[in-house]
């Protein structure tokens, strides 16, 4: 396996500075129950976010006691409309997912030049003031007149290092022939020295890096590929460098579920074709039994490990096992948003796949929304106490909406207010009938 090191000669001297460099203990875990997508990044005081309909860098907070959002810029003359000064929408970059790690804000983004493109991480200040590159984690020279595709798999920061996985094509020439390159880079964030430590050499069919997990000594990862029995979950050893297979199941399709520290979890099909997470020996990797056994037939629910319970989230309800045996769940929890007929008056009904995360005692849970019929808002996030979807007497309660109007404040009370920096009498002619 190659391996490349990308040495970056910047120190930064911010909030993260380079004083925060130290050993693998002294920095945090990964918390697999909330990273990936739309993690939950809140404080005391506040949620953060990183959405856009359109893909761009967004950065807003919400006030947890007023419910005011605003973008996560400290210049109160900025139009917040992309640039090189807005450390909210800088430079309109496209970011693949965000997280807060040690009160700061990272996210990865593809950014391209005159004569480059690449991958790169970035961290902004929790308070608005500042945004930085933490490193640039993968660049090649490519034509201005062209464009990288990049698979949109987020990356998680385990220790101190950010794990960010990459697979690069040209936009001009899709498949095969538009292949570039992939991988898992390590990152340091604190210095920016990067390392290539998962690497294929196959071209388009080289295996791909997904659902990474960071748990202790490992980062745990499904290693993808084309050949019939070339995928399986993987782990590397953050102190040794070791890349091995941890589960390679050749009789039946699995996927990465969870892990904490004495157990991994793969989900899989049951014999009625309804999930199954079954568990492994973290130390040993043998086959323990199965931990859940449902009769959820969406193989794409997500599953939440918190607090040796396993939080299982389908489509209208949420069910939660410890020890093989169902403990509680929430039922009929779901979201009707449409009804509508076809010919021969059949009526139908689309529920919302939920994306859910666990922070400080919640269940958050993630609702998209039909974006051009509901004033322009892309997402709203919702919540209930962990121990009311136990009980099964939960309610969630809406707690975050995320618009996509520049300038626009949102108060949770139901009114919308307006917030214009530029010139009121422009605006109102803009506004004219």
């Amino acid at each position: 396996m190659k391996k490349r090191i990308i040495i970056m000669t910047v120190c930064l001297m911010l909030l993260t500075g380079c004083g925060r460099s130290g050993s693998n203990a002294e920095h945090p875990e990964d918390t697999p129950w909330n990273n990936g997508f739309h993690a939950i990044m809140e404080n005391d005081k506040g949620w953060y976010t990183n959405e856009s309909a359109a893909d761009i860098l967004s950065l807003r907070y919400t006030d947890k006691e007023s419910g005011v959002q605003v973008y996560l810029c400290s210049r109160p003359e900025c139009l917040h409309e992309g640039g090189d000064s807005c450390t909210a929408t800088y430079n309109d970059l496209e970011p693949v997912n965000t997280l807060m790690y040690e009160g700061d804000i990272y996210f990865v983004a593809y950014e391209q030049d005159e004569e480059t493109a690449g991958i790169a991480l970035y961290r902004a200040a929790a308070d608005g003031s500042t945004l930085d590159k933490a490193a640039d984690v993968y660049k090649i020279k490519f034509p201005q007149d062209d464009r990288c595709d990049i698979d949109n798999v987020p990356f998680i920061i385990h220790k101190g290092y950010a794990y960010i996985p990459f697979d690069l094509s040209k936009r001009s020439l899709p498949g095969f022939g538009g292949y570039i390159d992939s991988g898992l880079m390590k990152v340091n964030i604190y210095t920016g020295e990067c390392e290539e430590i998962v690497s294929d050499d196959e071209g388009y069919f080289s295996r791909r890096v997904s659902r990474l997990k960071g748990c202790g000594d490992y980062v745990y990862f499904d290693y993808t590929g084309m050949k019939p029995g070339d995928s399986g979950t993987y782990r590397y050893n953050i102190t040794s460098g070791e890349v091995s297979p941890t589960i390679v199941d050749d009789e039946n399709y699995t996927v990465l579920s969870g892990v904490t520290p004495d157990r991994v979890y793969v989900s899989t099909a049951n014999e009625n074709f309804c999930l199954r997470i079954k568990s492994y020996d973290s130390e040993t990797l043998e086959y323990i039994g199965i931990a859940a056994d449902t009769d959820e037939r969406n193989m794409a629910s997500c599953t939440l490990f918190y607090n040796d319970m396993i939080f299982i989230c389908g489509d209208n309800d949420i069910n939660v096992y410890r020890d093989g045996k169902r403990i509680g769940g929430l039922a009929d929890c779901g979201v009707d948003t449409d009804e509508f007929e076809y010919s021969g008056n059949v009526t139908y009904y689309r529920y919302q796949n939920f994306l859910c995360k666990i922070s400080e005692n919640y269940l958050y849970r993630i609702r998209p929304s039909d974006y051009f019929f509901e004033d322009r808002i892309c997402y709203y996030i919702e919540r209930c106490p962990l121990e009311d979807i136990i009980s099964g007497e939960g309610e969630f309660e809406e707690v975050v909406q995320v618009s996509d109007e520049r300038g626009r404040t949102i108060l949770l009370g139901g009114y919308t207010g307006e917030v214009y920096y530029g010139d009121p009498e422009e605006e109102a002619e803009e506004n004219e009938p």
